[in-house]
Parts: structure tokens; C-alpha cells; sequence
């Protein structure tokens, strides 16, 4: 029920904040020349959607570390291509109507703007409209390319998450263990960042610690729509190309919004790294012929192997040691393959 409750608690606050701010991390100004080199713009609502008022739609932002800010009243302002006029903050889109959005900014005291001046809208350089797009008298005036006007948000009908770490290890960090998580695909969308994390079954609460050997836990996924998309009443979730780690229970759709929870983990204990090389059979530090051919003798009886020979030379992941593993074992000095099958375990 918590997870129900807490689910809903954050998209309602998602929705409330609702914006396709991205954050970038590097600075668009030289403090050692006082030029600014880069601009950051985010929030910019393209392609805008029919019927959307274009005043709600005009919350562009741009980074603080690029060292300036708008111009007063200079800034998502709508341009209707279809009539050449400018567009009323109280006007609403129509659907087949091209728009572009502009922007006035002013350098902060001490700095200018380069001439090899880069600019981003939404993070991408081909959205802004070189053409025209100038600095005169020391502002800058940036227009984005004409957008068409769309009916209806585009559907995405696919989640799909790569890089996700499982089971949970004791005694690592839940945060750290979701550093790889990222998203994939050729929808824009992208994690609330803040809200992507374990949750502590027994707890009942969202969980930033380590993990403790026996306790279960699941992850939040919190993804979110950028402007312009929405997701579909039927979308399918891949977690690392698999649907089975999905739970069947908690997934929420609020259309700009999808949160959803993996299935249960238990904590394991870190998996102890062996004391030898796989393939080494003489247990000289590194595989040869001479390792093949041991190997081969115990296989067909000739000698026998022992103790940690034993382990070490059985390579392809059955338990035993037959030809197969010195095949292998020959592959891997002839370079033929990278790994053994009992690695990949």
C-alpha cells in the first residue's frame, strides 16, 4: 500500500514542477577571459501541442553557470510562421502552424559573449536558428527553428532500461548500485533523477544506505514524458531486455509520468573472488599449452589433478572436468575465444 501512496505522492509533486529542464554541467563562461563561450538553454516546449496556451509555455530557463540571464519581458516569446505574426501569451496553438520561440539574454556584469559563441536549446545545437540569431549591442537574440504544431503528444509505447545491477550486494550502497541505470531507445525520455531508487520492503520506505545480507528490496523507476510525448495505455517495460523483472503490481501511468517498481531482491553476500586463474591448470599464474594438455591427461585418465587443479581447470561452467574443458582452455591460448563459460556464471 506504501509503495501505492508513494508512487502517487511523487508524481503529483512531478506534475506540479512538470518541465523538460535538462541540466548541464558545464560552464558556458571563461572566468580567466571573461568571455561566455556557451549558453544552456532549457524549457523550451517544442513542438508545441494544439490548443496549449502559449503563455504556459513560456518558463524557458537558462543555466546560472553560463553568466546571464533575460532580458526584462524578453524571453519565450512565440513566433507564428503560418501568419507572420507574433503570438498573444493568451493565444493557443493550431495544428498545422509552424512556431518558433525566441529569447533576449544580457551578459551579467564583467562578461560578454564570445564570438565562437555555442548555443544549446533543450541540449541540442540544431534547434537554434542561426539565421537569426545575432548579438548586437552586447545582447543576445536567439530564435529557435520553426516547429510544427502537433494534435496530439506523441505516444511512446516502450520503456526499455539498461545497466541495472542485481541482485543487491551487502554492504554496498543502494545509490551507487543505480550509477549504470540509464535509459535506451529513440524516445527522449529520462529519469526524474532525485526519485530513482531502492525501496526497503520491510521499512516500507524509499532507501538510500547499504544493503543488509537477507532484506528485500525493489527499485522505483520514475520516468518522465518530455514535452510533446506522452505514454501509451499499454506500454511495455524491459529491464535489461527481460519483462519478468518488472513487478505486475505497481505500475502507475500518469501519461506524462510512469513510475513503476521492479520485482523483489534479496541481499546476497559479495561473491568471493577465487584464488586462481580459470584455465591455469599448473597453477603457474597464467594459461599455456602445458595447461591444455594437463587438463587433456586427467580428462582420458592419464594423470590426475588435485585440490585447486581441480578447480581451475574445469572451465566450461558443467561441473567435472572432461575434453570439453581442454578444448577450451586451448581456445583461449590460441586466442580464440576471450572467456570461459564458468566467467560469464
Amino acid at each position: 500500500m506504501f509503495k501505492r501512496i508513494i508512487s502517487l505522492m511523487v508524481s503529483a509533486a512531478l506534475i506540479i514542477c512538470l518541465s523538460p529542464a535538462i541540466v548541464f554541467a558545464d560552464s558556458g563562461a571563461s572566468e580567466r577571459d571573461g568571455l561566455i563561450h556557451s549558453v544552456h538553454l532549457s524549457n523550451f516546449c517544442v513542438p508545441p501541442i494544439a490548443g496549449t496556451e502559449t503563455g504556459l509555455t513560456s518558463n524557458i530557463m537558462v543555466e546560472t553557470a553560463d553568466h546571464c540571464t533575460f532580458a526584462d519581458g524578453y524571453f519565450g516569446l512565440w513566433w507564428d510562421h503560418s501568419s507572420g505574426q507574433p503570438v498573444l501569451f493568451s493565444g493557443e496553438f493550431v495544428a498545422g502552424n509552424s512556431y518558433s520561440q525566441g529569447a533576449v539574454l544580457d551578459p551579467v556584469d564583467g562578461y560578454a559573449f564570445a564570438e565562437d559563441l555555442v548555443i544549446y536549446v533543450n541540449g541540442n545545437t540544431e534547434y537554434v536558428d542561426m539565421e537569426n540569431t545575432l548579438v548586437e549591442n552586447g545582447r543576445l537574440f536567439v530564435r529557435t527553428i520553426p516547429f510544427e504544431c502537433i494534435a496530439e503528444p506523441f505516444e511512446i509505447n516502450e520503456i526499455r532500461i539498461e545497466g541495472f545491477e542485481y541482485p543487491p550486494v551487502a554492504g554496498e550502497n543502494a545509490d551507487a548500485s543505480l550509477s549504470g541505470v540509464r535509459l535506451v531507445g529513440d524516445v527522449p525520455y529520462f529519469f526524474s533523477e532525485d526519485d530513482l531508487c531502492w525501496f526497503d520492503n520491510e521499512a516500507d520506505d524509499f532507501f538510500h544506505g547499504e544493503f543488509e545480507l537477507g532484506k528485500t528490496y525493489s527499485v522505483f523507476f520514475p520516468v518522465m514524458a518530455p514535452y510533446g510525448y506522452r505514454f501509451a495505455d499499454n506500454v511495455s517495460i524491459y529491464i535489461n531486455g527481460r519483462t519478468d523483472l518488472v513487478s505486475e503490481e505497481y505500475v502507475y501511468n500518469f501519461e506524462e509520468f510512469f513510475n513503476f517498481y521492479s520485482i523483489d531482491f534479496v541481499a546476497v553476500e559479495a561473491p568471493v573472488e577465487p584464488d586462481f586463474i580459470y584455465g591455469d591448470a599448473d597453477l603457474n599464474g597464467e594459461i599455456t599449452v602445458a595447461d591444455a594438455i594437463l587438463t587433456l591427461r586427467h580428462a582420458i585418465g592419464i594423470s590426475v589433478l588435485t585440490g585447486t587443479q581441480l578447480l581451475a581447470a574445469d572451465v566450461d561452467g558443467v561441473p567435472g572436468i572432461t575434453l570439453a574443458d581442454s578444448i577450451l582452455i586451448a581456445q583461449r591460448v590460441l586466442g580464440l575465444i576471450d572467456a570461459f563459460p564458468v566467467e560469464a556464471q
